[in-house]
């Protein structure tokens, strides 16, 4: 049991940059449990913290947050001097960052990250190493399986949860690298961030010289989805066909994000090709 949040993350995943951002907005202090995710997060030590394995995972004073919306959401009820990232009335500020936390939290996230991976045809200048792809993807879910199967074996205590993950296994390299899946992944985030253009420009005509957000002058929830979803979408080659040329205050609030202290600290690294293969060379 700690007395600060124990922040269990993955650098590149993007729940995982969300809290991070989210902990670092609200100024406050937690301790660090990297994971790699090259396997580390099946570790019965680790899948008795969280048994479906993933990442993030937040344990404060006993309680256990297993998922980064229930994260973010505590993290915004600890005591700082700095601004919530949420609203707590009824205002329509706040159900405008709902209704875009809602939008930006509906994507298939893992056919938006590893279909481009093995489609690279629908990318331009992805910086995702070349040794992610199809083959990659079935040869490492092959030694997963078989991984948790002998976890499953070894831990009575822990034969559900592995065989939980074992089928989910199974299922989600189709999903991730299924071409129809893709396609309607890029439509569902283009139609978004359509929307989300219009309301920057709505946002930018009331802020006037005023630095503005997605929805105000306040940096909010709302904006550690988007700001994370941008920087995904640069890292796996579909930022050109998404945003940028195509939506200028898009493309201009991920060069102010990119700037934001905040993010510089905790996401700008993500994209860095060692985080998502060991020892990778392109």
């Amino acid at each position: 049991m700690s007395s600060i949040p124990v922040l269990y993350h993955a650098e590149h995943s993007s729940c995982s940059q969300r809290c991070r951002l989210a902990l670092s907005e609200r100024g406050i202090e937690y301790k660090d449990y990297v994971l790699t995710l090259f396997g580390d997060q099946h570790d019965p030590e680790f899948l008795r913290v969280n048994p479906k394995g993933q990442v993030p995972t937040m344990e404060h004073k006993g309680n256990y947050f297993r998922d980064s919306r229930d994260v973010i959401a505590y993290v915004d009820t600890l005591p700082s001097d700095k601004p919530k990232l949420n609203s707590e009335d009824n205002s329509q500020k706040a159900a405008e960052v709902l209704r875009f936390v809602k939008l930006l939290d509906s994507f298939n996230i893992p056919s938006l990250t590893f279909g481009p991976m093995c489609m690279r045809q629908y990318t331009t200048n992805s910086l995702a190493p070349t040794a992610i792809n199809n083959e990659s993807f079935n040869e490492g879910a092959k030694k997963t399986i078989a991984r948790l199967q002998t976890i499953a074996a070894e831990n009575p205590d822990l034969a559900d949860a592995a065989n939980a993950i074992v089928a989910r296994y199974s299922q989600g390299v189709d999903v991730m690298c299924n071409e129809q899946v893709l396609v309607k992944s890029i439509d569902d985030c283009d139609a978004a961030l359509a929307e989300v253009e219009r309301q920057l420009g709505t946002q930018k005509a009331e802020a006037g010289d005023k630095e503005y957000w997605l929805c105000g002058e306040r940096f909010t929830t709302a904006d550690l989805y988007l700001s994370v979803l941008l920087h995904r979408l640069t890292f796996v080659g579909l930022a050109e066909r998404l945003f940028l040329g195509k939506r200028p205050l898009v493309s201009d609030y991920y060069q102010r994000v990119l700037r934001r202290p905040s993010f510089k600290e905790k996401c700008l690294h993500a994209n860095e090709a060692k985080y998502w293969v060991p020892n990778v060379q392109g």
